[in-house]
């Protein structure tokens, strides 16, 4: 039998342990010591890597804030749009706004 219930990802908040030890191993984690991501590499001084990995961190941690005020966002626009005869600008910039919810929402 299939499991058909999505899983639920990790709840933040998130954060980097980069630890430099006879293996070098690079972890996020959660508050409550959850690993979320494992990343394992013989460069530890790469800068880009560990750009790359606050980036991940920040933006999972943004992430809920984001849709919320987007949504938020989303409603004002369209009442304002209902209610007065809005630029074809106005129009677009909900269409692109649901395009990115939906697309951070995506599985």
């Amino acid at each position: 039998m299939t499991n058909t219930k999505q899983a639920q990802r990790t709840p933040g908040p998130w954060h980097l342990n980069w630890s430099n030890g006879e293996n070098i191993v690079r972890t996020i984690e959660t508050d409550r010591a959850l690993e979320v991501a494992i990343m394992t590499t013989g460069d530890f001084g790469d800068p880009t890597e560990l750009a790359n990995a606050r980036f991940i961190v920040r933006a999972c941690n943004a992430h809920d804030d984001l849709i919320a005020v987007a949504r938020r966002c989303d409603e004002l626009l369209s009442v304002i749009c209902a209610t007065n005869h809005p630029p074809k600008t106005s129009i677009a910039l909900i269409t692109d706004l649901r395009t990115a919810i939906a697309k951070a929402e995506a599985s």
